[in-house]
């Protein structure tokens, strides 16, 4: 026969295996749920021909939301910030040519087909969490760019962008 002691240890690792399999499955989930909301829409990447002048974003620092007939982008270009800081002067045209590429992107999106605006936050995230993924918490802000459908046309209807670092 086993020992209390014995059986006491298997026990003890039995319930420390399941509650690591629990958070595993947990941090899982919620890292999926963050990809859904993320790739609202899904675009692809871009290749450089196909920019006209502005940034190629990952996917993984693109957050896309609908709230009614309005899409609420997060331009994160934190990753992109040497390119930012070797244009100079012309970085602000630079981001402004990227959002509106990726805001027309994801206007010609089936599923958002029926919005009429979209406003797009530039940030810097500079941090990541315990999991690699972005901590918006500390996270700069450089202003936000909305565009609205004119007929079939995407143009810029407001520009309040303060000075690109």
């Amino acid at each position: 026969m086993y020992s209390s002691e014995g059986s006491l240890k298997a026990r003890s690792l039995f319930l420390a295996f399941g509650a690591l399999l629990l958070i595993a499955i947990s941090i899982y989930l919620y890292s999926s749920r963050q990809t859904v909301v993320s790739t609202l829409g899904q675009p692809t990447a871009l290749q450089s021909g196909q920019r006209g002048g502005g940034l190629t974003i990952e996917r993984k620092h693109i957050v896309v939301a609908r709230k009614d007939s309005q899409l609420i982008m997060l331009l994160d270009l934190y990753p992109n910030r040497k390119e930012l800081e070797v244009a100079g002067d012309s970085a602000k045209n630079i981001v402004v040519t990227t959002a509106s590429h990726y805001a027309k992107q994801y206007f010609s999106s089936p599923d958002n087909k029926l919005s009429e605006s979209a406003v797009v936050h530039i940030v810097f995230v500079e941090n990541m969490d315990e999991y690699n993924r972005a901590d918006y918490t500390g996270m700069k802000r450089f202003g936000t760019l909305t565009f609205s459908k004119v007929g079939s046309d995407i143009v810029l209807s407001q520009n309040n962008l303060s000075k690109i670092p």
